[in-house]
């Protein structure tokens, strides 16, 4: 009778044991999937804030670009009035240089 008692509560301690390991590894499957899943949350909120802050440079840098083009178009229409009233001015000299030189000449 002591030998089956043995045996019996040696199997019941090894069933234990296999109920134990087989929850234990359960519980560490479960703990790596969801360190798995933290992981990739993680991951891709990295990815969306990189995402964001480049679009927000991106951005900046467009209206920087923008501007320095504008300001850059108007120098050149400041620049082309300039030159178009440059020439008028060197026009109207050249008249006026004819017209004194043709004095000049009737007067001699």
């Amino acid at each position: 009778m002591g030998y089956l008692l043995r045996r019996y509560f040696s199997e019941s301690k090894v069933v234990s044991a296999e109920s134990m390991a087989k929850k234990i590894v359960d519980d560490a499957e479960k703990e790596a999937e969801t360190k798995r899943r933290e992981a990739l949350l993680e991951a891709k909120d990295t990815m969306y804030q990189s995402r964001t802050e480049f679009e927000k440079e991106t951005k900046d840098r467009r209206r920087e670009i923008q501007s320095l083009e504008k300001r850059v178009m108007s120098r050149e229409e400041n620049l082309d009035r300039r030159l178009n009233l440059l020439e008028k001015k060197g026009i109207e000299l050249d008249g006026k240089e004819r017209q004194l030189h043709q004095r000049n000449k009737a007067l001699q």
